[in-house]
């Protein structure tokens, strides 16, 4: 594609980033992935190895296999092999943060991420699945043309903004995210005016600040009717073909007005972070070039000196000293109709993803033939395998490049139950204690309802993962081992010998009826050694 303000004048204002909204994006991208890699690192053994909750063993026995899956993390269960494989991702992440050979790094991160969550799908949601594919797209960007050390190492010399197939790709990457989201929330949960309730009512997932705004019912009322229009037209608003800059920076707005909203009232992880991110692309130049003029206002009366006015040029144009014969430009276009292509893909995955759950249940799938032992967890995993089925021949293009990707986030709500985990370990003295508590003797029969049910996981992935297994059984015991060797493991003066892990359930929120608890045991008896759990589970 070639970039020419002047020749593609509509192209240019809808699909068109200033290259410091690439560099400003590509710190933050940077930032997000060693923080995530910190995170992850606090349950590595856990999560990642075959002494934790699902050894690649179990892992083959229990899920659903397409033959397109590919994870270097499979190639060896060791808790060694996963510290070098963290080392190496996030040396790539601080290089990328950098811009120190960008491009290279930014491959190394996406190929390594890609093959963590194929690891274990068990710890992934819609923040994974949004990092994933904005590294997919950033790997075709100049990510390391502005504020980067490739810029000092090479001498490059760029300015303006850049327009391609790929900066088309990762906007239209965001309109996906919120236009899909608003479309599986177009249901009776939240027009009903319950949804935005039960979601603010979910006791995995909701902050003390939610209870505040659940004493307004006129607003959740509101806010449940008019959360998947706001999704829906800001994906409009970002692409509006006329007065582009006025309705995309009142989009950019109401969006960050939004996530903040979610950040201070959910437990959603890295999500907002990772899509306030993404909304950096969208910034205009004349933002920055505002922004431009208050710094230098800033450092020109802290330094008492006159600094010479810096130029900055509007057009699409850009200089670099990158190759530019025929078999150059004959490869970018390549690159670029590839990437063309993988967009148009990824837009009928997104399209599929809609009727997916109805297309299994009209059709006989081959990856179900032995479901009666492999399914682990029909809403969160098989939908996925179902559009990938569905796209024929194409469809191990989406598992090989890991394009798969749904954003049905709260589609009913929180659901048609809520609740929270309890996991009793019993010390060698048959004192009971709450694991989930840091240990808090557990007093039967009834036990205190937790203040804050969401603070009694570790960090999101763990609550992801307990909030998956709510329909996954048969990975219980799996569970069990893994919360029995990791106590075992930080706790040596007070080991447990027996285990049992409870669900308790209440209806969700309706109109302030009355709640009635429900304990379900997930699994209850003694590990006799690792991977190897004596139980009777229900």
């Amino acid at each position: 594609m070639k970039r020419s303000a002047g020749q593609h004048p509509l192209l240019q204002r809808l699909f068109a980033i200033d290259l410091r909204s690439l560099a400003a994006f590509r710190i933050c991208l940077g930032l997000l992935l060693l923080a995530d890699l910190a995170l992850r690192a606090m349950s590595l053994e856990q999560h990642y190895s075959d002494n934790g909750l699902l050894p690649r063993a179990d892992y083959l026995r229990l899920f659903l296999q397409s033959p397109w899956h590919w994870s270097l993390h499979e190639l060896s269960g060791t808790t060694t092999a996963m510290m070098a494989l963290f080392s190496l991702a996030g040396v790539a992440a601080l290089a990328m943060t950098l811009g120190y050979r960008t491009r290279l790094f930014t491959i190394i991160s996406w190929s390594l991420l890609a093959s963590l969550h194929a690891r274990n799908p068990m710890l992934q949601y819609g923040a994974d699945h949004l990092l994933r594919m904005l590294l997919l797209w950033s790997i075709f960007l100049p990510l390391g043309a502005r504020w980067s050390l490739d810029q000092g190492r090479l001498g490059v010399i760029r300015s303006g903004q850049y327009l391609s197939a790929a900066t088309a790709a990762i906007l239209a990457q965001m309109f996906l995210v919120y236009a899909f989201s608003g479309v599986f929330k177009m249901n009776d949960h939240w027009f009903g005016g319950h949804a935005l309730e039960t979601s603010l009512s979910m006791d995995m997932f909701a902050k003390p600040m939610a209870d505040t705004l659940l004493e307004n019912p006129w607003l959740i009322n509101l806010g449940s009717h008019a959360i998947p229009w706001l999704e829906l037209c800001c994906a409009l608003l970002l692409f509006a073909p006329w007065a582009t800059l006025h309705f995309r920076m009142l989009a950019l707005v109401l969006l960050a007005s939004f996530h903040l909203s979610a950040e201070v009232l959910l437990e959603t992880g890295m999500f907002q972070f990772v899509a306030l991110s993404a909304l950096l692309l969208f910034l205009p130049s004349s933002i920055w070039d505002q922004l431009t003029r208050i710094i230098k206002t800033c450092v020109s009366r802290s330094r008492s000196v006159q600094i010479t006015e810096l130029r900055v040029e509007h057009s699409s144009a850009h200089r670099e000293t990158t190759d530019t014969t025929p078999g150059s430009s004959l490869l970018n276009d390549a690159v670029q109709t590839v990437v063309a292509l993988l967009l148009i893909y990824v837009i009928v995955w997104n399209a599929f993803t809609l009727s997916a759950r109805q297309y299994t249940r009209q059709n006989s799938l081959d990856w179900l033939s032995q479901s009666g032992t492999r399914k682990i967890n029909y809403q969160f995993f098989l939908p996925g395998y179902a559009v990938e089925r569905r796209l024929g021949q194409f469809g191990w293009l989406g598992r090989a490049a890991m394009l798969h990707q749904q954003w049905n986030m709260f589609e009913q709500g929180g659901g048609s139950t809520d609740g929270w985990h309890v996991v009793i370990g019993t010390l060698e003295d048959g004192e009971e204690i709450s694991l989930l508590e840091q240990g808090r003797p557990y007093t039967r029969p009834r036990h205190p309802r937790p203040d804050n049910p969401a603070g009694l996981y570790r960090d999101t992935r763990w609550r992801v993962c307990f909030r998956y297994m709510n329909q996954a059984a048969r990975a219980h015991p799996l569970l069990a081992v893994a919360l029995w060797r990791d106590w075992n493991q930080r706790h040596p003066k007070q080991t447990i010998q027996a285990l049992e892990i409870l669900h308790i359930q209440e209806p969700a929120l309706r109109d302030g009826e009355e709640l009635q608890e429900r304990e379900t045991t997930w699994f209850n008896g003694s590990v006799i050694s690792p991977g190897v759990p004596d139980a009777r589970t229900r």
